[in-house]
């Protein structure tokens, strides 16, 4: 079986490109906004609204580090979901109760 990974030269610059990553929302005053902008805006609000520091590495399926990694197999399903819970209502204050949106693990 032929072993297929890319190489960096390959990549180099594609996630640099707006039109790859990113969306121009002029209107909003914003030029170049990125998913990951979103992701850590997401993961970071989640520990300063929860109090929990590791929730959004867990959210984010971060490895837990080192041993750990090995003697703790919960999925930690349920704080997660809480966890977006918890982002979703906050983003529900800020648009003025709009309709919700159901993440799922």
């Amino acid at each position: 079986m032929e072993s297929r990974v890319a190489d960096n030269a390959s990549l180099k610059g594609k996630w640099d490109n707006p039109t790859i990553t990113g969306i121009t929302w002029p209107l909003y005053g914003y030029t170049d906004l990125r998913l990951h902008a979103a992701r850590r805006t997401c993961l970071t609000n989640i520990a300063r609204l929860t109090g929990d520091v590791l929730l959004p590495d867990r959210i984010a399926n971060h490895g837990l580090p080192g041993v750990v990694s090995r003697y703790n197999l919960h999925d930690f399903k349920d704080e997660k979901a809480e966890g977006l819970k918890v982002w979703s209502d906050y983003l529900e204050e800020l648009v003025g109760g709009g309709q919700s949106i159901v993440l799922e693990c």
